[in-house]
């Protein structure tokens, strides 16, 4: 009975996340300036994310990597918005040749949102289709997402 409880209140809290998915050709940095501007946030970099074979690591911006280890890293950009009603993070999903959601490779970027979605802005989603360098953007199913464990991996 415990056991139920537990899988109920884990799938109660990935429900607490919006994601959407975002083809582009332009650099995370660009993107994220793109989003600032539009939607006034302030994402900025916080560090990366690093997979390897048996763990996630998130690695803030000013620790630094030995150069000889050869590790995936994705960059992760983050907002949360002064009343902490929501947040919002964007995760390079493509870096180099490796995917950071193999069940999203088609994807460039992925935005996460968290919270109050109420607080989100309206018509979100056609605002960034209005974006010539944006291709395709849309809302992912969070039952899609495999490894859910990759949306804490850096919280």
């Amino acid at each position: 009975m415990a056991g139920k409880n537990i899988i109920k209140e884990t799938e109660e809290f990935y429900n607490n996340f919006k994601i959407l998915g975002l083809v582009t050709q332009i650099t995370i940095h660009r993107l994220a300036w793109l989003l600032n501007h539009e939607f006034n946030w302030s994402l900025v970099r916080i560090g990366d994310v690093i997979l390897s074979d048996y763990s996630t690591i998130f690695v803030p911006n000013h620790e630094h990597l030995e150069k000889n280890e050869q590790l995936t890293v994705f960059p992760i950009h983050s907002y949360k918005d002064e009343g902490n009603k929501f947040k919002v993070d964007l995760i390079n999903n493509k870096y180099s040749s490796n995917i950071f959601f193999q069940e999203l490779k088609q994807f460039d970027y992925i935005i996460i949102f968290e919270g109050e979605f109420d607080f989100l802005p309206q018509n979100l989603l056609e605002r960034l289709k209005q974006f010539p360098p944006i291709q395709i953007v849309s809302f992912i199913e969070n039952k899609k997402i495999k490894n859910k464990n990759l949306l804490l991996s850096y919280r």
